[in-house]
């Protein structure tokens, strides 16, 4: 039996298909694991040609449970994140922090059963904030409601709902944000092993957005998508592992409304490169 995913999980395989891989600009991702499974990434990235490059540095680390996780960007923001998830079957306690503009400091937990999934925590600055969430699972359907507490202004921050399917390699979902002041609905077919589409419909009151996707997996090496959306705009990415330890990905946004002004036809290039301590 499948437990059910977290409130965040809802949808979220049809929204990395049509969001995955389709970054603008340049990227450098050089990530090393030494002898004792610790992992340093290293990241750079320009967003556009006028932009400043950011560079973060991160480290990760997990044993007996325990997983640590740092990050540090050139910003001069810091983040720290440990978690602990052998206490209790299904249970995992995490504490997160980072400084700059948007300080925080959470103590959270999860917790996954057979029919529930919950989620929640407190954030001690900025309000403080009390956040939850609850999913309960049966037979292929999960409903979800998430919140969040300010305790400084006596408000509630969020309220959203969430109900998805899924069955025979094919989800579908739909979420109420903020009330139902924006309304989301998405589905995923893995069509076979090689394809697999998604789509999705979103409403607000500034706008109505529907966007349909494809991946296709040429061989174990490569990877295309293509994807396009209400407003005019075609993404296309093409990822390439040409060696073990090195991938080039390609992205290609334009708007076909516009194509006398080439600002309307924007590229994307990410080299990732993974190596292992012998």
């Amino acid at each position: 039996m499948t437990k059910p995913s977290l409130y965040k999980d809802i949808g979220k395989k049809a929204d990395d298909l049509l969001n995955d891989d389709f970054d603008l600009g340049t990227k450098l991702e050089v990530k090393s694991t030494a002898a004792n499974g610790t992992v340093f990434t290293f990241t750079g990235k320009k967003a556009a040609p006028s932009s400043a490059i950011i560079a973060t540095l991160a480290l990760k680390h997990k044993k007996n449970g325990v997983a640590v996780n740092t990050k540090v960007d050139t910003s001069g923001k810091l983040s720290a994140d440990v978690s602990h998830s052998d206490l209790a079957d299904g249970l995992k306690i995490e504490l997160k922090g980072n400084t700059g503009s948007n300080k925080s400091g959470r103590v959270g937990f999860e917790y996954i059963h057979e029919h529930l999934a919950v989620n929640g925590g407190v954030d001690v600055y900025g309000g403080p904030t009390v956040d939850g969430a609850a999913v309960l699972g049966y037979e292929g359907f999960s409903f979800g409601y998430e919140t969040q507490y300010d305790a400084q202004e006596g408000a509630i921050k969020k309220s959203n709902s969430a109900l998805s399917y899924s069955s025979n390699g094919y989800t579908v979902a739909g979420h109420a944000i903020q009330g139902g002041s924006t309304l989301k609905a998405s589905y995923i077919h893995d069509v076979n092993s090689t394809m697999t589409v998604a789509g999705e419909y979103k409403q607000s009151s500034e706008s109505k957005v529907v966007t349909a996707g494809i991946s296709y997996k040429v061989d174990k090496d490569t990877n295309a998508k293509a994807k396009i959306d209400s407003t005019g705009r075609v993404g296309l990415s093409y990822s390439q592992a040409v060696k073990p330890s090195v991938t080039f990905v390609g992205a290609l946004e334009v708007d076909t409304t516009r194509l006398d002004k080439p600002e309307n036809m924007r590229v994307g290039l990410q080299i990732l490169v993974s190596e292992n301590s012998a």
